[in-house]
């Protein structure tokens, strides 16, 4: 049975140090079909949502460098792991369960790639529009300035053309 602990423990660091991003949940008074649909809805994400004892979850991050975790595992804790490219649609979609529900989870903090988010970093990302937006606005914001200077280069050859053309039919008159 130890055994058994053991292995269990080993297997939720190993999915911890290979996670990008890790939120620590309190779920306290959430009913079980609730958090059937949580776990999908994370999981429609790239990501995995895990409960298991407090006591696994101090001992899987003892060997990692994580500080401040003693203070995320209060209560009956569930844990997100996220190893995608999007971690705002995974934050929008967990807030925005949260926003439907009667019993909201209760979002303690978390690390994205080792370093601590506090919960208003969290609620800050909830807010950012996905990553599909911010890309396609990164581009038109860097092609903007490209396009102009591109009509200025245009603009003096069509400027000198048209002086010439001036000058031509004033030596026509």
């Amino acid at each position: 049975m130890k055994a058994e602990k053991i292995a269990a423990v080993e297997s939720l660091r190993a999915k911890i140090k290979e996670a990008k991003f890790i939120i620590f949940v309190g779920f306290s008074g959430v009913a079980v079909a609730e958090m059937t649909i949580f776990r999908s809805a994370v999981k429609k994400t790239e990501g995995a949502f895990k409960v298991v004892k407090n006591t696994f979850f101090q001992r899987a991050l003892e060997g990692l460098d994580l500080s401040e975790s003693e203070n995320l595992i209060v209560g009956p804790t569930g844990i997100i792991l996220f190893s995608g490219k999007d971690e705002v649609s995974l934050v929008r979609a967990i807030y925005g369960f949260n926003k439907e529900k009667a019993v909201p989870l209760v979002f303690r903090g978390g690390y994205q790639n080792g370093a601590v988010i506090s919960i208003v970093q969290l609620d800050r990302l909830a807010k950012l529009p996905n990553r599909e937006v911010i890309l396609s606005r990164f581009c038109a914001g860097v092609s903007g300035p490209i396009y102009q200077f591109l009509f200025t280069l245009k603009a003096v050859p069509q400027k000198f053309v048209s002086v010439l053309k001036q000058i031509a039919e004033q030596k026509d008159n």
